[in-house]
């Protein structure tokens, strides 16, 4: 029953693949050039035209670039960039920008279906390829517009390890520096402020690592590198904060707890309240940790940028260094 549930999926999955082919096929051809040196922009004496494949790239890219361009997230705030369907007008405006930053480690599967000139593509992880974490045993499932779709393969939330989004903002500075060479000190000074902030964020995660800390789990197969980088003993299950786990899924999660004795699980949104008192029944507290890969929706007054609200997130998980077996906290 495992083998025939196992090709089952297999099978869905090659028809999910082929039905994105089908809707890209008339103008899209798999991109697989190796990336190649990135020449001046033509047009020196205006803004640049970016465009990015998710928030954590548009963040550090208008932070470095300031004034020298205008940086386009195409993905409408809500949605998961990694698996945005561009329409062919995205797909044009993507192919006549002056530089096109990828986050990489297989990140947004459209990018490895378009056409694009390697010399505008910067894949910004490339520089540590040997430091990528895949996923094992990842299920199909479905949530939003995006439809059906699994985190098997590479894991690509790779801006969760601070020294890790340190390397992608250099890739992006490096690539923008190409295009105006004539605007590099500005560029290193704005990298360079970036830089602190994001080591500060490092920083405040490997203070509050440093300490002792038993297992923890997680709602989705999201952290892995957040988790090495803070030395966590994690373990994901697939659940999504606006639907309730069937008893399949609390029953796995009564399996995984037997040699996994966690107290906390983190989650990339705000369980539903039925979720959370289940959990909590079980000794188990919910933390939300956002990953910040889709742009984030505003509040009119209370705006927040991706270094806010990532120091917000360690707002949260110092809940988890707080906490107490028996449900209480350390906190004085």
């Amino acid at each position: 029953m495992k083998e025939n549930h196992h090709l089952n999926g297999v099978r869905k999955e090659m028809t999910r693949t082929n039905q994105h082919l089908r809707w890209l096929m008339p103008i899209l051809l798999v991109g697989c050039a190796k990336e190649q040196p990135i020449a001046p922009s033509v047009s020196p004496s205006g803004p640049m035209t970016v465009f990015v494949d998710n928030y954590p790239m548009e963040y550090f890219t208008a932070r470095i670039a300031g004034p020298l361009a205008q940086v386009i997230l195409p993905v409408p705030a809500g949605r998961d960039p990694a698996y945005w369907k561009p329409k062919e007008e995205d797909i044009r405006a993507i192919q006549s920008a002056d530089l096109v930053v990828l986050n990489g480690a297989d990140y947004s599967q459209w990018s490895k279906l378009v056409t694009l000139a390697p010399s505008k593509v910067v894949d910004t992880s490339r520089g540590f390829k040997n430091r990528f974490l895949y996923i094992d045993d990842a299920v199909v499932h479905s949530h939003g517009p995006e439809g059906e779709h699994s985190h098997a393969g590479l894991s690509s939330f790779t801006w969760l390890d601070f020294d890790q989004a340190i390397l992608q903002a250099k890739a992006i500075a490096k690539a923008l520096a190409r295009l105006r060479p004539e605007a590099v000190l500005d560029i290193d000074g704005r990298l360079a402020a970036l830089e602190k902030d994001l080591s500060s964020l490092r920083d405040r995660l490997q203070k509050m690592a440093a300490q002792k800390q038993g297992p923890l789990l997680a709602s989705h197969p999201v952290y892995d590198y957040l988790a090495r980088h803070a030395g966590w003993n994690l373990k994901s299950v697939h659940w999504e904060p606006d639907e309730l786990p069937g008893d399949e899924g609390w029953a796995e999660l009564n399996k995984l707890i037997e040699n996994h004795p966690a107290k906390c699980m983190i989650w990339e949104g705000a369980p539903l309240d039925e979720t959370a008192q289940r959990l909590a029944a079980l000794g188990i507290q919910t933390i939300v940790f956002e990953t910040l890969a889709g742009r984030p929706e505003q509040t009119p007054g209370k705006e927040a940028d991706f270094l806010a609200l990532m120091n917000g997130n360690l707002d949260q998980l110092e809940r988890i260094y707080r906490y107490e077996p028996d449900g209480s906290s350390s906190a004085p």
